[in-house]
């Protein structure tokens, strides 16, 4: 966790969120079959690139990586994604998510500059090979979300059933 957090952090150039995040992905990740993908510098051993990648029902989720600044422009993450896809293969995992593309300005969203490079990252790792997933299906079971909608909308009700009353 503390590697991760460093690295992480200095690939942003900030601290981006708390500690506990980093706790609590890391441990998510193991608890759910994942791992952590780690590639070091040769002359000191340190990190040069950490991604942790959550597994659960046979699918893999990118969850997140950092990247030390000094190998920026050095194929480090493609070099980790290599090794994801290698492991994932080797444990039978057949579905990979990189997680969301950003290659366009959409309605509420115009994407960064680092969110469109992310982006061109991805879309090169997925040879075209791209799916619609919604939001809900990706972090929900459908359990979860009956669960979920249950409450937003007993949560509504009184609200509507106040204004209805005026």
């Amino acid at each position: 966790v503390d590697n991760y957090e460093k690295l992480h952090t200095r690939n942003a150039g900030k601290r981006v969120r708390p500690r506990a995040t980093y706790e609590k992905m890391v441990s998510a990740a193991l608890a759910a079959d994942g791992f952590i993908a780690y590639a070091e510098s040769e002359a000191d051993r340190a990190p040069a690139g950490i991604a942790v990648i959550f597994c659960e029902k046979g699918i893999a989720f990118y969850g997140s990586v950092g990247i030390a600044p000094e190998y920026a422009g050095k194929f480090v993450a493609h070099i980790l994604q290599t090794e994801i896809i290698r492991h994932l293969s080797e444990i039978d995992v057949r579905t990979y998510s990189l997680g969301e593309f950003c290659d366009a300005p959409k309605l509420q969203k115009v994407p960064t500059r680092k969110e469109r490079d992310i982006s061109f990252f991805k879309s090169g790792f997925s040879r075209g090979q791209t799916v619609l997933v919604p939001a809900a299906t990706k972090y929900f079971s459908r359990k979860a979300l009956n669960i979920l909608n249950q409450e937003i909308i007993n949560n509504c009700l009184p609200i509507l059933e106040a204004k209805h009353d005026d």
